[in-house]
């Protein structure tokens, strides 16, 4: 097709031309050979101001500059829970067999024991058989795609203060509780929440000598998302974005790293106070004679100790040794017979695809550098 140029048609192209110009002038884009005039070419003239040696790093810096390329790869678009939940437990893990086992069990022990939705965090590389097995408990699984210097196990562990900025899919007016993922529950009672959350945290397991290091247990604590959302400072952040911020400002002033998130979120609510006098924290009475612990389950009569409140879990609970041991002593009292098969069933996948069929786990790491 042949076009016809006018004089007001060449005036525009012109003008046209000149715009193109000025905006990469503007964008400090490189300009088109023909706009270009010629390279300097590189300047050997001394500028007179002697460069000044950078300083070493601290600690903090260090950190930092270790994680600013991560930072810039944070996935931004996690997925979200899919449903509007009234009060929800999260738990998190990675792949650990140690915690990513026990995900879909504890998910199941919370929704049809307790009666809360459960929220559960995992890093993306925990097995299918694992996200498959938490749906079906009736769990909302979360995918996190990040790595970063300090491990995806201490990453997990510091995730569940921080996930309310989950905040596409968790209405704010939804009480968040914080759980372990090894932890189950099993007083329905204990974990009844007060009819008004508004400016309001509730700490059940307030242990003295939590309380004696100035920190709050993660097991357990209740408040509603818009409160963790502006406590935490968690509006306009990531999920990912938040928990580097975190561990990144607080780590290097604590001794011990297991304790960031307690700590840190300690500090946070006691700041908020300072601000908002009306602001409750109801601390719910907490000994250590309230959890069954798993070394004496052969021990008890289970029916006949209602008031125990919860029971860490038997680790690794998939091994040949532990499974039934498991079984007998804890998930027979909690399950129904459909239950049960289920997750029989599902013990021998994770064993098989998971474990590479080794049902022994010897020298198996945990969390905390303890060996089974």
């Amino acid at each position: 097709m042949r076009v016809a140029f006018n004089s007001s048609t060449t005036i525009l192209m012109g003008l046209g031309a000149i715009v193109i110009v000025a905006f990469m002038v503007v964008m400090n884009t490189s300009l088109p050979a023909q706009f270009a005039g010629p390279s300097p070419g590189p300047s050997n003239e001394p500028t007179g101001v002697p460069e000044k040696p950078r300083p070493p790093l601290t600690p903090l810096e260090s950190r930092l500059d270790q994680c600013e390329e991560t930072l810039t790869m944070c996935q931004k678009g996690l997925t979200p829970p899919p449903r509007i939940m009234k009060k929800a437990v999260v738990i998190s893990a990675n792949e650990n067999p140690f915690y990513s086992f026990f995900t879909p069990l504890v998910a199941w022990t919370w929704i049809n024991r307790i009666g809360y939705d459960c929220i559960v965090i995992m890093t993306r590389n925990v097995s299918p058989i694992i996200v498959d097995a938490v749906r079906w408990a009736g769990g909302v699984p979360v995918l996190v795609d990040i790595t970063w210097p300090i491990g995806s196990g201490k990453m997990m562990q510091n995730v569940r203060t921080l996930a309310a900025a989950l905040r596409e899919s968790i209405d704010e007016n939804t009480v968040l509780m914080t759980g372990d993922a090894d932890m189950f529950p099993l007083n329905k009672s204990f974990f009844q929440l007060p009819s008004e959350m508004n400016n309001k945290l509730v700490v059940h397991g307030n242990h003295p000598a939590t309380l004696g290091m100035n920190q709050y247990p993660l097991c357990y604590l209740s408040m509603t998302v818009k409160h963790w959302r502006e406590i935490m400072n968690l509006q306009d952040v990531t999920l990912n974005e938040a928990l580097v911020r975190m561990w990144l400002s607080h780590s290097a002033q604590i001794k011990d790293d297991i304790y960031v998130d307690q700590d840190y979120f300690y500090k946070q609510i006691q700041a908020y106070k300072n601000k908002h006098p009306e602001f409750e924290v109801k601390l719910v009475p907490w000994y250590n004679d309230m959890r069954l612990d798993f070394r004496i389950w052969r021990d008890y009569n289970f029916d006949s100790a209602p008031s125990w409140i919860d029971s860490p879990a038997l680790r690794p609970g998939f091994t040949k040794d532990n499974w039934p041991r498991f079984k007998d002593g804890l998930l027979r009292h909690l399950f129904d017979s459909e239950t049960m098969a289920f997750f029989d069933k599902f013990r021998d996948d994770y064993v098989r695809e998971v474990m590479h069929g080794d049902d022994q786990a010897k020298g198996l790491i945990d969390g905390f550098g303890r060996q089974s």
